[in-house]
């Protein structure tokens, strides 16, 4: 009983993801049509940061991968997997340069990465948390000012997705000055993840 990704939005796209356990293995479609993401630079910022902005490791083992750290931000890797997408490359690529672990009173995590001549803070958290702390948007791979009303259309997409027992997070980044500056706000807000965590089997009674 693995938590899977199940759904990728963004102000472009709501994206259906399929695939079973640890596998890298499955297929991502919008109303059922099968679509790359990849071509999509929103999701494509959405799927990258999902992957640096994380802690754990997956271990190939056999047939399967052994997660080491949380299932949660192992689902987000697996996701990313599914397209190619591997930590250790996007790390290669991106080497990150510090990080502002997860608490449970902040609600979210951020990491520092290095970009060709920028410095990206890549966060991730919960719903309510990133939201507040955006002050802009990502809209058809222009950055916007994030207005009231799309942050409460924001909001009411996430509130729906957990009411469907979906467990949410959000992901945003923004450019800063140096390593330095690890002021969690003014981000730019990029979407949400949707993950179903299956119920345990339950353990019948002798």
């Amino acid at each position: 009983n693995s938590i899977v990704v199940e759904k990728i939005i963004t102000s472009e796209n709501e994206i259906d993801v399929t695939g079973d356990d640890w596998l890298p293995i499955g297929r991502f479609a919008i109303n059922k049509n099968p679509i790359n993401p990849l071509v999509f630079p929103i999701t494509e910022k959405l799927i990258h940061i999902s992957a640096l902005c994380n802690k754990s490791k997956l271990l190939r083992k056999e047939d399967n991968y052994e997660v080491v750290g949380d299932p949660t931000e192992a689902a987000l890797l697996i996701s990313a997997s599914k397209l190619s997408l591997h930590k250790a490359s996007l790390l290669r690529q991106f080497p990150r340069i510090d990080e502002i672990p997860f608490s449970s009173e902040r609600k979210m995590m951020s990491t520092i990465h290095v970009l060709p001549k920028k410095i990206h803070m890549l966060t991730k958290g919960a719903p309510e948390i990133i939201i507040k702390k955006s002050s802009h948007v990502l809209i058809k791979g222009r950055i916007s000012v994030l207005t009231e009303k799309k942050r409460q259309e924001i909001i009411h997409v996430s509130k729906q997705l957990a009411s469907e027992a979906l467990r949410v997070l959000a992901f945003g980044y923004r450019e800063i000055k140096n390593r330095d500056d690890k002021k969690e706000d003014h981000f730019i807000f990029v979407g949400l993840q949707a993950m179903i965590d299956p119920p345990r089997e339950s353990i019948r009674d002798d």
